[in-house]
């Protein structure tokens, strides 16, 4: 699991920018012109990823794959699947206790409001991520739901990592009977979590929450100056494209077409 956190360091940014700089850096000592591109790429790139502008369009291109679920959308499903996102460990205004983290307390919050608006039952999903964890992220996430917000959950699956054993342990956890469920999760992560839901056999409807768009009241200027959050948000949409490429070539080398 540390080897994995380290390559996705190295492939996303800013790491992958510190990487090529320093990369740039040594080859300077040599060949001056290629280091200097390789540094100036670097530089170029990080400030691309770094304005909203970029960085929403590269969040549009995943989050127009999915528009918000409608009362009938809704109606037509079984089951309502929520699917974790991390945790605030040890949170000092909680008693030290683990907490789900903002952006899982987001799909919570919206699982919650479907569900009084449904009447669906609820299956959560997340399990001990990084290896270390005392209380998987089913738990956390089925404590503030039932404890906080007063809606119950029925089924909890708490042993998976990824996007990918969300989906085959839910699949294997439910009865033969439901396969149409509500999907919530965020809207740049919604395109890979479809098509993993799908390939365990589910007939997924989409409940997308947390689209990213321009602010129009903001000076144009504005679009253009670099952010942390900008930078942030153009990794995870990068993230989102190349953990749903690498879901697509394992489930092309495992057909036997």
């Amino acid at each position: 699991m540390v080897g994995w956190i380290l390559l996705k360091s190295l492939l996303l940014p800013p790491g992958n920018q510190v990487a090529t700089a320093l990369l740039g850096g040594l080859l300077r000592l040599r060949w001056p012109r290629l280091g200097g591109a390789l540094i100036l790429f670097s530089l170029l790139s990080l400030y691309l990823l770094s304005i909203p502008f970029v960085a929403t369009q590269l969040a549009f291109s995943l989050e127009q794959q999915s528009s918000p679920v409608t009362p009938e959308g809704l109606s037509k499903a079984q089951l309502l699947v929520v699917l974790g996102g991390g945790r605030q460990p040890a949170a000092p205004e909680y008693d030290g206790r683990d907490r789900p983290s903002v952006l899982a307390t987001e799909r919570l919050l919206y699982a919650a409001f479907l569900a009084r608006r449904s009447g669906l039952e609820l299956l959560v999903t997340g399990g001990v991520v990084e290896g270390w964890e005392e209380e998987s992220e089913a738990q956390l996430m089925t404590r503030l739901l039932q404890q906080e917000l007063g809606v119950r959950v029925l089924w909890q699956e708490g042993a998976s990592r990824t996007t990918h054993e969300n989906a085959i342990n839910s699949r294997a956890l439910l009865p033969d009977s439901i396969q149409r469920i509500a999907l919530v999760t965020h809207a740049l992560h919604m395109p890979r979590a479809r098509r993993a839901f799908e390939r365990a056999g589910f007939e997924v409807i989409p409940a997308p929450l947390g689209y990213h768009r321009l602010n129009p009241a903001q000076p144009a200027l504005l679009h253009w100056l670099p952010s942390v959050r900008s930078l942030l948000l153009s990794r995870d949409a990068l993230h989102e494209w190349l953990g749903g490429s690498w879901y697509d070539l394992r489930a092309r080398l495992r057909s036997p077409f």
